[in-house]
């Protein structure tokens, strides 16, 4: 397959697992531009855009964001793809910050120094990392702004790659436990907390 790259390449290339490439291919969101049986070949210009739509996967974002972006970086409409993904950033930083406010609501329901506590302390840790990553991809959008095609220094798609953790939402992240100390009531020797 000359001139074209196959899914191995285009996950090297990318830093995409070929896993989450081939979900892509079955989308038809990054549809090969040749198929000789099981190899597939794809142009250079898809490494930014899969580095794309990992970034806004890796932020939360659904499927019904992920489709007009990558048609958006085809197409050239820069403008048009900032817009949409910036309403996108928006909704799901709406729905990360209700989720936080319920998450908080709900540990201090349970009470401090219960499981329970612990364990929305735990996902409000997460989820206010997530809100950040929004916020400073939002804040992105808005500041740069970009007239011709989509493409390696367009703002959508800078945000976007460098927005991506180090592994796509693998195992949770723990609490460091240096800054969430235990509570005066918790046992301190594993820093468990009692229910």
């Amino acid at each position: 397959m000359t001139g074209l790259l196959e899914l191995a390449e285009l996950s090297a290339r990318s830093g995409v697992p070929a896993a989450q490439l081939r979900r892509y291919a079955e989308a038809v969101l990054v549809p090969p531009d040749r198929r000789d049986g099981d190899r597939f070949g794809y142009p250079l210009a898809e490494v930014d855009t899969v580095r794309a739509l990992a970034g806004a996967e890796d932020l939360g974002l659904d499927a019904d964001a992920l489709g007009p972006l990558a048609a958006g970086r085809r197409d050239g409409d820069c403008p048009g793809t900032r817009r949409l993904l910036a309403n996108a950033v928006t909704a799901r930083l709406d729905q990360v910050q209700a989720d936080l406010a319920a998450r908080n609501r709900q540990a201090v329901e349970a009470g401090p120094g219960t499981a329970a506590w612990a364990t929305e302390l735990s996902a409000s840790a997460s989820l206010s990392e997530d809100a950040a990553r929004l916020q400073a991809v939002s804040a992105a959008l808005t500041t740069v702004a970009h007239d011709g095609p989509c493409g390696q220094d367009c703002g959508c798609f800078t945000a976007l790659a460098s927005s991506r953790r180090g592994s796509k939402r693998g195992p949770k992240r723990r609490m460091d436990a240096d800054l969430w100390p235990a509570p005066p009531h918790a046992t301190t020797a594993k820093n468990t907390f009692r229910s």
